[in-house]
């Protein structure tokens, strides 16, 4: 037996979004999930497993029916051909990164039988030979509640035959510890000795796809391609460096040694420059305005505003504001999230 899927990093969609800024978001994006679905229609691909994040926000007052019809129509794409989308759910995916995901876009989609959700059901190939399961675990912001369920993952038992275990997470997980690290891989190889895959979605970033040895000798492959779209809410993703890419993953069950061996390939995804997607005066003008922002906020104690005798005092706002010397869009989103503390 032979399993395939394509395996993606956050698709963060959000057709419907058009701005200033991401002039040909849109155009470009479809270019790209066409060039996917070539792929997959040329190579007998019938799966895609997103790591979550698959929508850019579900957030009530942004999204529209006439914005969801968009996205949903990007993702026909595929299950008109065929081809069954699954995924975990990412923080995107839920309300403000934390509540249920029921209600949100992402629900809507599986509930419409566009996506699959891979946590609630995990995908299953299995023969007398052995069986692979394909396990997704949800974003969570405690890490005890992803090591919960990695945890159970791993002490599934299967005495009828053998199992080869995959985890799709959405955790920020890199090679070794850096300052945005939620797992590493050691750390992931070493307390989940059963788990033969793993692929992580969340951080943007991208990294090799290896192959870890672990004492007892079962091989561990952890998959964390660069993600999907390398501009993502209109902030830059090492642009110089980010080249959107999937990974095709193919399993083989040996019925004679009853062994598994895997092959990956990961596949760089055309796109176009920089410069040909956005605009770049806008863009700069934006960058300015954040690091004004940021600026701001470092100098400024925002807990004064939580005084009981101050939450009624809108000029206390003004002069706070007044006193330096922004440009309108940072004083307008300044203001914004003073007015927001205050609440």
């Amino acid at each position: 037996m032979t399993i395939r899927f394509i395996t993606m990093k956050d698709p963060h969609l959000s057709f419907g979004f058009q701005n200033n800024v991401r002039t040909a978001y849109e155009k470009h994006i479809s270019q790209k999930l066409d060039f996917i679905k070539s792929y997959c229609q040329e190579n007998d691909i019938k799966n895609i497993i997103f790591t979550g994040d698959v929508f850019d926000s579900s957030t009530e007052d942004k999204w529209s029916f006439k914005k969801y019809r968009k996205n949903k129509r990007q993702l026909e794409k595929f299950t008109n051909s065929g081809i069954k989308l699954y995924s975990n759910v990412g923080n995107h995916d839920m309300f403000h990164g934390w509540e249920s995901s029921d209600d949100t876009i992402f629900g809507e989609m599986v509930h419409d039988e566009i996506l699959n959700n891979i946590t609630e059901n995990p995908l299953i190939y299995s023969e007398d030979v052995g069986s692979v399961k394909i396990q997704g675990i949800d974003y969570s912001n405690e890490s005890n509640v992803v090591e919960d369920a990695l945890r159970v993952f791993d002490e599934e038992y299967y005495p009828q035959s053998k199992i080869y275990k995959v985890v799709v997470m959405h955790s920020n997980v890199t090679p070794r510890d850096e300052k945005i690290t939620d797992f590493t891989y050691a750390n992931l190889v070493r307390d989940y000795p059963s788990i033969d895959m793993f692929i992580f979605g969340h951080y943007h970033v991208g990294y090799d796809t290896v192959v870890m040895q672990r004492e007892n000798g079962k091989d561990c492959t952890l998959i964390n391609n660069w993600n999907f779209t390398r501009v993502v809410r209109d902030y830059e993703v090492r642009l110089d460096e980010h080249t959107p890419e999937f990974e095709v993953v193919t399993i083989s069950i040996d019925a004679i040694y009853n062994t598994f061996e895997t092959v990956t390939e990961t596949i760089k995804i055309p796109f176009v420059s920089y410069e040909e997607a956005f605009k770049l005066k806008e863009m700069d003008s934006l960058r300015k305005t954040k690091a004004e922002i940021f600026k701001f906020f470092e100098d400024f104690d925002i807990d004064v505003l939580k005084d009981d005798s101050k939450k009624d005092d809108d000029e206390l706002i003004k002069k706070i504001v007044d006193t330096n010397d922004y440009s309108e869009q940072a004083y307008d989103k300044a203001v914004e999230y003073l007015n927001n503390a205050k609440g």
